[in-house]
């Protein structure tokens, strides 16, 4: 896995990614960050092991948040499903950046596991508007996609 920059999230970056200019309603709140944060730690758990790049990715939610580790774990111990985060998340934008998350959590350990395979396409296929995939060889760029919507949040 290459190194991923932490560079902040420009609004060129916005458009390459989701083909939309910002625009008010648009933007992810607390809570958006927070069931996202809860999806990608039970994705980090499906193979039973968090790997480095996992924990990385998890220990960005948390700065974001600005959450120590007992605060985070009061987050992560909420008990949802992944149908519900869908119905939870406060626009498409969000759920978007959800199942990105999940591709990321998926490809960063570098192993296909089909449960989290399984996981991805569920949630994907939930949206209004499932997103057209990558091949999952190309899912390293959906780690840089959750770093920039991550580094861009104002919350």
């Amino acid at each position: 896995m290459r190194a991923i920059s932490l560079k902040g999230f420009e609004d060129k970056n916005f458009i390459k990614y989701t083909g939309k200019k910002r625009s008010k309603g648009m933007e992810m709140n607390r809570k958006d960050i927070e069931i996202i944060f809860q999806i990608a730690f039970n994705m980090a758990l499906a193979d039973r092991k968090i790997e480095k790049y996992e924990s990385e990715i998890l220990d960005r939610f948390k700065e974001v948040l600005n959450v120590n580790e007992l605060k985070a774990a009061k987050i992560l111990d909420r008990k949802i499903t992944l149908e519900q985060s869908i119905s939870k998340l406060s626009n498409q934008i969000a759920k978007e950046n959800m199942v990105k998350t999940m591709c990321a959590l998926a490809y960063a350990d570098g192993v296909r596991y089909e449960e989290e395979i399984s996981m991805v396409h569920r949630a994907n296929n939930a949206l209004e508007r499932p997103l057209a995939l990558e091949p999952w060889e190309n899912w390293e760029n959906y780690v840089e996609q959750t770093l920039d919507y991550l580094n861009a949040f104002k919350g």
